[in-house]
């Protein structure tokens, strides 16, 4: 006697692979453009499927930093605005962690990608108008005269010291 089995072979979906990303170093004063960065860069699928990321989460190494990222649908580029690193202090850097999910629209991998922002000096800068006010003095100026402008001018590295000298005065 002759059974009739029918057998139904379905494929199953192959994960996306990925390997962890490492981007270097920028400074804090590059270019935006040095902070625009492809998660999908060691992703690939091995069905041909399209992938995309997802549950996207930046943390600084400064646990009091909160960072202000945008992920592009499109492109899946993550942009950090390196701006929001100005305040470093001399001779530090932060890390930051990239945290995400890469998906095949059926299975989904987790992976890390890192960045690290070093600090460079910015210059300061004047609050605008005039630096002084105009001071007549009389009598004997051997002394010296001191006037204090630093409400004039700000620096935003954290912790710079700044000092004042004059030229060109009489």
């Amino acid at each position: 006697r002759v059974t009739r089995t029918d057998l139904v072979v379905s494929g199953a979906n192959g994960a996306p692979t990925i390997e962890p990303l490492d981007f270097g170093r920028a400074t804090e004063t590059d270019l935006p453009e040095a902070a625009s960065l492809q998660l999908l860069a060691t992703s690939a699928d091995p069905d041909g499927d399209d992938l995309d990321v997802e549950n996207v989460t930046v943390t600084s190494d400064n646990g009091a930093r909160t960072v202000d990222f945008t992920v592009d649908a499109e492109s899946v580029l993550l942009s950090v605005d390196l701006s929001q690193f100005n305040d470093l202090r001399a001779e530090t850097s932060e890390t930051l962690t990239v945290t995400y999910d890469v998906t095949d629209g059926v299975d989904s991998v987790a992976n890390t990608a890192t960045i690290v922002i070093d600090r460079e000096n910015d210059a300061p800068r004047s609050a605008g108008g005039p630096v002084a006010p105009v001071l007549t003095v009389e009598g004997d100026l051997a002394g010296g005269v001191g006037v204090d402008v630093s409400q004039y001018f700000s620096d935003v590295d954290a912790g710079a010291e700044l000092t004042f000298s004059v030229s060109g005065a009489p």
